[in-house]
């Protein structure tokens, strides 16, 4: 279990959030990538109301995939508060109730294809899809981590008889900073708090 923080962003803030890791010496551990994510709810959307009023307890259905890498994973985001973890499964191609899905990637101009669950549970549909690039940083002692998320760009889904189509993507103006770092680093070290503090914006 770790804590995981967010703080939006616009994209002006990008290039100075940037110089402001540089200037602390936090490090970029990982190269740049593209994230896209297929979330599953119910029609009513119910997922996403329990995590917008503000639930402690509450979570999230994904399908993840990085870049063109092919192999998709099943993702349980769970959370409590501040508090999360995920857990993780393999996609089974050979179900019998996989539908194709097709992707049409606003960074490429080729069309990703795979099979994805009609439905988790008989409730929970595929419902959006979100792409964006991701950068990777953390301290040098490794204890606390940072993403920075930008170029979003969301899609809803087209349905047809056979597959789903996600093609109409829509940009945001938005990033995502994340912090990220143990429960057991929160309670021992006075930096965490001053560290949060200093990337408000």
């Amino acid at each position: 279990m770790r804590y995981e923080r967010k703080f939006k962003l616009n994209e002006f803030d990008i290039a100075p959030i940037i110089s402001k890791f540089i200037s602390q010496g936090i490090e970029e551990i990982f190269p740049a990538r593209y994230i896209s994510s297929i979330y599953y709810d119910t029609p009513d959307f119910y997922l996403y109301r329990i995590s917008e009023s503000g639930y402690s307890n509450r979570f999230k259905i994904r399908i993840r995939w990085y870049d063109e890498n092919p192999e998709l994973k099943l993702e349980y985001k769970i959370k409590n508060g501040e508090v999360g973890e995920k857990e993780i499964t393999e996609i089974n191609n050979n179900e019998s109730k996989n539908k194709t899905v097709k992707v049409f990637l606003p960074f490429k101009e080729n069309i990703y294809i795979s099979k994805i669950p009609e439905s988790i549970n008989t409730i929970y549909f595929p419902v959006l899809c979100v792409n964006y690039k991701r950068k990777y940083f953390a301290t040098k002692c490794r204890n606390i981590r940072y993403t920075l998320d930008y170029s979003i760009k969301f899609s809803r889904i087209n349905y047809a008889k056979d597959h789903f189509i996600f093609n109409n993507w829509i940009p945001s103006r938005e990033g995502v900073l994340e912090v990220k770092y143990d429960q057991s680093f929160e309670n021992s070290n006075p930096y965490i708090q001053n560290n949060l503090e200093g990337f408000k914006l």
